[in-house]
């Protein structure tokens, strides 16, 4: 989660998994089609064990010659001519077997000559490795592109994760500003909570998932400073169980939401941040709640602080999160709602 993971390829367990599957069907459609036309079963069973057997793996050097970077990556007219002249090679190799093999075994096709069995076994055994490489190179591809989207996203979750720190500098630094004319000793504590906040920061900057009970931590530092800067006007709660402590969150998803609350809050006489945490099941329920008022049509998307929050659970949950800003009795409330385990982007 600290850094994007590096190239995925196709594992080599899987494919070997697949490939024997993959030759194995072909090798009873080659048994049927060779019984056929020996009229035998005998010779048709041989040769098919020797074919498929040598494709099998000679598939499987083609498939680790596909794999350097200097041939497949990225697929050019070169890759092209690789896949050609090397499943001609293949083919060249496994019908040379096959031939020598077949003689003295007496396995040769009744009523075609030579030249003839040649040409059927090239041609038919060279658009199999064809096909072959080029669903190999089309698996491969897949996995680069889902590569490339990941990394955008991981990309992107960390600028959004970067435009947290300055936003939040912006206005801790305002608030110590303001307190040191009137209030140096204040201003003093304010300096050494904004220290403790950052060096969590720092701590978590390549982190795209933390623990909730870390950012309840976090939340907790920043919450120190706002209260040595407004004194007793500003309270804070939390309530969380030790199951939603432990789920993996997206790391700083507290923060744009407890600054919300502070900064709508304290237009009343007192304000009281509530941060509540559930889970039941596989959801995760988060609220953060303060005196105030919802302005009518005010957006979850409204702010840089709020549009993050909502961008980062769009990548890390899916279609399985929701994201409401609710008024109920005088107090507001962000909830944020989500079901199963955050993507890693």
């Amino acid at each position: 989660m600290d850094d994007p993971s590096p190239r995925r390829e196709l594992e080599p367990k899987l494919f070997w998994k697949w490939s024997a599957l993959a030759w194995a069907g072909l090798a009873v459609f080659g048994f049927t089609i060779r019984w056929i036309l020996h009229g035998r079963p005998g010779p048709a069973l041989g040769l098919t064990l020797v074919q498929e057997s040598l494709a099998f793996f000679l598939s499987g050097i083609l498939w680790m010659v596909y794999r350097r970077p200097g041939i497949s990556d990225p697929f050019r007219i070169s890759t092209a001519a690789w896949i050609v002249g090397l499943s001609l090679l293949a083919v060249l190799v496994q019908s040379v077997v096959a031939w020598w093999v077949s003689g003295p075994a007496e396995w040769r096709y009744p009523g075609w000559t030579p030249r003839e069995e040649w040409f059927f076994r090239v041609t038919f055994a060279w658009l199999l490795y064809i096909v072959w490489s080029l669903t190999i190179f089309t698996l491969r591809s897949r996995h680069l592109a889902e590569d490339a989207t990941n990394t955008a996203r991981r990309m992107e979750l960390r600028l959004l994760r970067a435009q947290l720190d300055p936003h939040f500098l912006f206005n801790a630094l305002n608030g110590i500003a303001a307190q040191i004319p009137a209030n140096p000793s204040a201003a003093v504590e304010m300096v050494h909570q904004l220290c403790d906040y950052f060096r969590y920061s720092l701590g978590h900057r390549n982190t795209l998932l933390a623990p909730l009970s870390a950012e309840l931590d976090a939340v907790g530092a920043y919450l120190k400073i706002e209260q040595a800067r407004f004194g007793d006007r500003l309270a804070a709660s939390v309530e969380s169980d030790p199951a939603a402590e432990a789920c993996a969150v997206p790391s700083f998803l507290l923060q744009p939401l407890v600054e919300n609350a502070v900064k709508h809050g304290l237009g009343a006489d007192r304000c009281e941040i509530k941060i509540t945490a559930k889970k039941d099941a596989d959801t995760l329920r988060i609220g953060v709640s303060n005196p105030g008022r919802l302005p009518p049509g005010l957006e979850v998307s409204e702010g840089v602080g709020l549009e993050t929050v909502r961008r980062r659970l769009e990548i890390h949950y899916p279609g399985r999160f929701t994201f409401e800003l609710g008024r109920m009795n005088g107090i507001v409330t962000a909830e944020v709602v989500v079901k199963g385990d955050p993507c890693s982007g």
